[in-house]
């Protein structure tokens, strides 16, 4: 026995090959002296093929026990607004109350494009402190609505069309009234138009709260509230004129002549068109698809209708001036070229999801933001290669030819 140990220890020292941690190994190494082995001397050669086999032993356990620490991965935990799906980095952060009950998603999510660690740490810092800069921004244009001079003249309309369709089926179906009563009528409504001149004074717009929302929901448009100041007035004068064209109706005047001077100061013309319902654009549709019933005809327009119906909802076509058009057609030109394919239904029995145009140009817009500021980030190249690889990485939108 001990001169087979000796024979081991000296054979492992003449082979150069051997690793040294394995001269360790062997000393107690049980493999290599199995027991009930008989304390003999054995020949150099059987030795050598003993320590062989252990060499092999020795290597396997190695490769298996290296192979079984790389395997498991040491657990990352991700840093603040970054999540990980498969290799990439994703920055993550919950919407503010103002903009999430808008839309189903409560969280903006952004792939950082990388797979790097550090490199997803310092993205998504940038990218935080852009969100943070624009997020009081963000949320002033959902909640806070901004009317243009054609959108007041809309719901003003809207609501002269409603109140003189109103006089016309009264005046049709009224009965023989008293002096008493007219007078009394008389009386009520001269202490109506009182009172909103001093609201008027006071800046007051309860009096036309009803009438307005009225009007606006007929427009598809959402009043704000409070009532803006150019809005009110204007509704409080149109309310007085109202009531005096109901004075001039309760002395003997028809409603087409009492309100004359009322549809001339909002340039109408016809007081039996004005009256009629307006047209909406589901009605506008149906009347296009009448007219030019081929299939590709109805595919364009059923395209425009979806459009349309998203940015304006299903209101009258009398509302779409030609700074509503603009506005349209700027909105319509920063879809993504991909818009209409987020859908997930491509293949067959699946349900896929709703994905509106508006979040589509979100997304789009948030990317563009993350590459915009990412490549300002870059030290050591000139502006015009920023602006090259800038426009190389840009999200592509519609083409003219498209819109």
């Amino acid at each position: 026995m001990v001169r087979q140990l000796f024979l081991v220890q000296c054979t492992v020292g003449s082979n150069p090959t051997i690793p040294a941690n394995f001269l360790s190994h062997t000393r107690n190494n049980k493999d290599l002296t199995k027991s009930g082995t008989p304390c003999v001397s054995q020949h150099s050669e059987t030795v050598t093929q003993s320590v062989t086999h252990g060499l092999a032993r020795y290597a396997q356990q190695h490769r298996v026990s290296a192979r079984g620490n790389h395997r498991q991965k040491p657990k990352y935990r991700a840093g603040p607004y970054l999540m990980r799906r498969g290799r990439m980095f994703y920055f993550r952060k919950r919407l503010p109350a103002g903009i999430s009950k808008f839309g189903s998603n409560q969280f903006i999510c952004l792939s950082l494009r990388t797979h790097l660690p550090l490199d997803a740490v310092k993205r998504a810092a940038r990218l935080l402190t852009v969100y943070e800069k624009k997020e009081i921004d963000f949320v002033d244009a959902l909640t806070e609505q901004k009317f243009c001079p054609d959108t007041f003249k809309a719901i003003l309309l809207e609501a002269m069309r409603g109140e003189l369709i109103k006089m016309v089926a009264e005046e049709r179906q009224a009965d023989q009234v008293s002096d008493a009563d007219i007078d009394q009528r008389l009386a009520a409504l001269e202490a109506e138009n009182q009172r909103l001149r001093r609201a008027a004074r006071k800046k007051e717009w309860g009096d036309v709260l009803d009438l307005l929302k009225e009007a606006s929901a007929l427009v598809s448009v959402s009043l704000q509230e409070p009532i803006p100041n150019d809005l009110g007035q204007r509704a409080i004068t149109l309310k007085r004129s109202l009531n005096d064209v109901k004075i001039a109706m309760d002395e003997g005047d028809d409603v087409r002549t009492a309100s004359r001077d009322l549809l001339a100061g909002h340039g109408v013309a016809d007081f039996d068109a004005f009256i009629k319902a307006p047209i909406l654009l589901t009605e506008a549709k149906a009347k296009t698809d009448e007219l030019y019933p081929s299939k590709d005809m109805k595919r364009i327009t059923a395209g425009v209708h979806r459009l349309l119906e998203e940015f304006f909802g299903n209101s009258p076509i009398s509302i779409l001036t030609k700074e509503k058009q603009k506005e349209f057609l700027g909105w319509a030109s920063r879809l993504p070229r991909t818009q209409g394919r987020s859908h997930g239904r491509n293949r067959h029995g699946q349900a896929g999801k709703t994905v509106t145009k508006a979040e589509e140009i979100s997304k789009a817009d948030a990317e563009d933001l993350l590459c915009l500021e990412e490549i300002r980030s870059i030290e050591g190249i000139s502006d015009a290669e920023k602006r090259a690889l800038l426009a190389d990485r840009l999200v592509p939108r519609v083409t003219i030819n498209t819109l």
